[in-house]
């Protein structure tokens, strides 16, 4: 179980296992994002990079979305639909989270 001051916790890293999550995934998968709430797979909008996903990040409060955007293509997440398709439930990313923060702090 995560503790309250978990990084993966941390507001400032959205992750699968952040509760902000489905919000996150919901915009990028949305309007806002690389998809079309509608379904019309006609409108998917991906352009093999993170500009949807860091301006969803930086709307949601991240203070460094670099990293997150760093750790979520560490786990398959290389652009905004990437992390829609690879990243959901990684396991390893709450450790992964972790280690990254401890090195920072460092």
């Amino acid at each position: 179980m995560l503790s309250r001051n978990s990084p993966a916790s941390d507001p400032n890293m959205i992750t699968p296992s952040h509760p902000r999550w489905d919000e996150f995934q919901e915009r990028l998968a949305g309007d806002e994002g690389c998809g079309s709430l509608s379904g019309d797979k006609d409108s998917w909008r991906c352009r093999h990079d993170h500009r949807y996903s860091r301006q969803i990040l930086v709307q949601m409060g991240v203070e460094d979305p670099t990293l997150n955007l760093t750790l979520l293509a560490e786990q398959g997440g290389r652009c905004d639909c990437e992390i829609l398709f690879n990243v959901a439930g990684a396991p390893e990313l709450a450790e992964l989270v972790e280690d990254s923060v401890g090195e920072r702090a460092s």
